[in-house]
């Protein structure tokens, strides 16, 4: 169909007794990259390991400058051995390229070498080569330079992969998949020591196992990212000597397994530690830190919860019952003699108030950098904007309600009989929320009289214990509010 375009596959005979004297045992497609060095439509169009053409093509084109038109879909082999593999994200971290992790990896230098047999160990440096647009790297076949094998066949190798995962690089703070490799589908396991970033095995390029074919030496790679958020468990508001509980959870949001997660939280002026907390936490009164860890395994997309109870105490500090949890330390393995990952979007540490956003949301508008767990950690600390909050560190603001209340004679004495005397009641918000119907009870004593008339006891009202006046405004936190109440000594 002239309106279609149509791509090639190609099979190579070269299984024993696929062809008459076995012309072609041992022969596999090239892994060249073609380039334009060519000359004009004597490119090799196919893909190493599948066989299959590269492109799709017009059976009309008829441009004869394209170099690969429709008369000239080429495939190239060659009696040299080659190996070579994929690097793919491993986004669940279970060590195989599952068939929804298309995701693939490019610019990762491999180097072969050859191999220790007895060992496995790499020895000698034979090559490199890089992975391409779709994750792809090949190498042996002939040096175009002199045709001599690149590989040879009596030897084995082993694989390297250098990730660009520095700062700035393609896939910075990525790393090699930890999951154990298992029940993957045939030629789609991850081969690559995570520590070392070395294969695990020695590969023969002549090997035909299925199980271990030398075309596919696969490196998965994954992230580290770690999110905490602080919840109160107790409802509020509190007041002193209330015993809250707080709620932290941990996300894994990255495609690495998480142990041995470490948390540190700070004890603010107006929050107390409870010795019923140990020995899940440990406390030092001299920082003011306590500090408790979960040891995993958090999976990919799992969480882990711990909690905390701290009493309310008073305190007039600005910063008081605001209390911040962070993750200072974690790890993707049980061990901790190794090198510690890089978080994607956070840096865990012990110091409080480095960290960007974690404003706390003191109005319950539920927007802000309070319980954000999907910020890049661009921002700058204390500022509201949930898409640059470090992830890592949260807080959570506790509504404490106190009011005071100071009962003052205005009029001066000494006193008689008869005469009527001024009070001023004021009350003040001495909390951190704001209060309104506040409900006042003047308690009047043997030897005075309620002067229900008087023009300064406008909105009293009589009750069975004495006066009541209910204040219906809003108390602002730090304002006061003086009540005026008149009484006659009898």
């Amino acid at each position: 169909d002239a309106d279609q375009t149509y791509t090639v596959s190609f099979e190579i005979p070269n299984a024993a007794g696929d062809l008459p004297g076995d012309p072609f045992v041992g022969y596999e497609f090239t892994g060249g990259t073609a380039d334009n060095s060519c000359v004009v439509g004597e490119a090799d169009d196919v893909d190493m390991m599948s066989g299959v053409a590269e492109s799709c093509y017009d059976p009309n084109d008829d441009d004869p400058t394209d170099g690969d038109d429709d008369e000239h879909i080429d495939a190239g082999i060659s009696e040299c051995p080659m190996i070579g593999g994929e690097v793919f994200v491993d986004e669940n971290n279970n060590g195989c390229q599952d068939a929804g992790e298309t995701e693939m990896a490019e610019g990762v230098e491999v180097t072969v070498w050859n191999c220790d047999p007895v060992t496995g160990e790499p020895t000698v440096p034979v090559g490199t080569a890089t992975t391409d647009a779709d994750g792809q790297w090949v190498f042996g076949g002939a040096d175009p330079a002199t045709g001599a094998c690149l590989l040879d066949g009596d030897l084995t190798y082993a694989v390297s992969f250098d990730l660009p995962n520095g700062a700035g690089e393609a896939y910075e703070n990525y790393d090699f998949s930890t999951g154990a490799s298992t029940g993957c589908a045939s030629g789609e396991s991850d081969d690559v020591d995570p520590e070392t970033g070395v294969t695990t095995d020695c590969y023969d390029p002549n090997d035909e196992d299925p199980e271990e074919p030398q075309d596919n030496i696969d490196a998965g790679i994954g992230w580290f990212d770690l999110a905490l958020a602080k919840t109160t468990v107790t409802p509020g508001p509190y007041t002193y000597s209330d015993e809250v509980e707080f709620l932290i959870t941990v996300t894994n949001q990255g495609s690495l397994t998480a142990y041995d997660v470490e948390i540190t939280d700070y004890l603010p002026c107006g929050l107390t530690w409870v010795s019923s907390n140990s020995p899940l936490w440990s406390y030092d009164s001299g920082t003011g830190k306590a500090t408790t860890s979960l040891a995993g395994p958090i999976l990919t997309g799992g969480t882990g919860t711990v909690s905390i109870v701290l009493e309310v105490t008073a305190c007039d500090d600005d910063a008081a019952y605001v209390n911040y949890a962070e993750i200072s330390s974690a790890d993707d393995d049980e061990d901790a003699t190794n090198d510690a990952p890089v978080d994607i979007d956070s840096s865990p540490d012990d110091t409080n108030g480095n960290d960007a956003g974690g404003n706390p949301d003191e109005d319950n508008s539920g927007d802000g950098s309070d319980d954000s767990i999907d910020g890049d950690g661009s921002g700058t600390p204390g500022d509201d904007d949930p898409a640059t909050d470090e992830d890592d560190h949260d807080p959570e603001f506790i509504e404490v309600f106190d009011l005071s209340l100071i009962k003052q004679i205005t009029t001066v004495g000494p006193y008689s009989y008869g005469d009527v005397i001024d009070f001023i009641i004021t009350v003040c918000n001495q909390g951190n929320v704001p209060a309104q119907n506040i409900n006042v009870v003047e308690y009047t004593p043997d030897g005075f009289v309620y002067v229900g008339l008087a023009p300064s006891n406008v909105g009293w009202t009589e009750v069975v214990a004495g006066q009541n006046f209910n204040y219906a405004g809003i108390l602002a936190v730090d304002a006061c509010v003086d009540l005026v109440y008149q009484m006659e000594i009898v």
